[in-house]
């Protein structure tokens, strides 16, 4: 499962593991990227229940406990802009809908909570996020990754890097 399944690239991995991947549910409000993930699908999708829900995750109705992993690479408040017309696609975007950071907060306390619930006993959760400076501020994305997820009853189990630079992580649901 994909919160935030953006360029479709955690879309292409779990569709190109097709011996192991039975299932690819990914979420994203932007109207644009149907398309492109209904023709990836339909190229590369052959007998894996694979689909991107076009609302915000935060909207879904999630069956608990049911995914064995989710992973995610969140927006990051304002940091971020996926949409720029000023069109019913922007009114869906994360960045429109919560426009302070207290706002983004709340939301990503409901986004990662529901990730977790979403996730069974067992399963992994994977957030690729990071800290970033804003306005010569550090925004703690990562503390309050882990607050969250551990206020969700997950567990952490590690962090990696990417390219030494943006790093992962990982939990499990206990």
């Amino acid at each position: 499962m994909d919160p935030s399944s953006g360029w479709l690239d955690r879309l292409i991995a779990a569709l190109s593991l097709r011996e192991r991947v039975a299932a690819y549910h990914g979420f994203d409000p932007n109207l644009a990227l149907q398309p492109i993930a209904k023709e990836i699908i339909a190229k590369w999708g052959a007998g894996i229940d694979a689909s991107v829900t076009p609302i915000p995750f935060e909207d879904a109705a999630l069956v608990p406990r049911s995914y064995d992993i989710a992973m995610t690479s969140p927006p990051y408040d304002r940091l971020e802009t996926y949409v720029e017309e000023a069109d019913d696609i922007l009114k869906t975007q994360s960045t429109t809908r919560y426009r302070d950071f207290e706002a983004f907060k709340a939301w990503f306390t409901i986004y990662l909570t529901n990730m977790a619930n979403a996730v069974r006993i067992g399963g992994i959760l994977i957030v690729y996020i990071s800290n970033y400076t804003k306005e010569g501020k550090l925004v703690d994305l990562e503390s309050l990754t882990h607050s969250i997820l551990a206020s969700a009853g997950a567990k952490f189990l590690k962090k990696g890097l990417f390219c030494k630079v943006r790093p992962f992580f990982v939990f499990t649901i206990p």
